[in-house]
């Protein structure tokens, strides 16, 4: 999940997205229909082994990802102005990629 923050007058409203949302957001800024679509973990670490990622990095970025998908927290402090991005990602999202325009 994603925290995008918005600012109106001084407070920050905190609205949680998850991937679907995410996807739909940079899929706008490109100007493309995309989607997301899961895949079986295993799959995942097959095709990152068949270009050149290790099995043990492979292994870390499935678990990282599991952990992500099951909602579990791995940050030692809670979300607040010191970790937390003040840009949106719908606001980094226009910036990085606004201009690319329809493909």
């Amino acid at each position: 999940m994603t925290r995008l923050e918005r600012s109106t007058g001084g407070q920050r409203t905190i609205v949680v997205v998850g991937v679907t949302s995410e996807v739909e957001i940079l899929g706008r800024a490109l100007g493309r229909q995309v989607a997301y679509q899961a895949a079986p973990y295993s799959n995942v670490r097959a095709g990152m082994i068949e270009n050149d990622i290790s099995a043990s990095f492979a292994d870390a970025l499935i678990e990282t990802a599991r952990s992500f998908n099951n909602g579990e927290r791995w940050a030692m402090e809670a979300p607040g102005p010191r970790n937390t991005a003040l840009t949106s990602l719908e606001r980094w999202a226009e910036r990085a990629f606004g201009a690319a325009g329809p493909a």
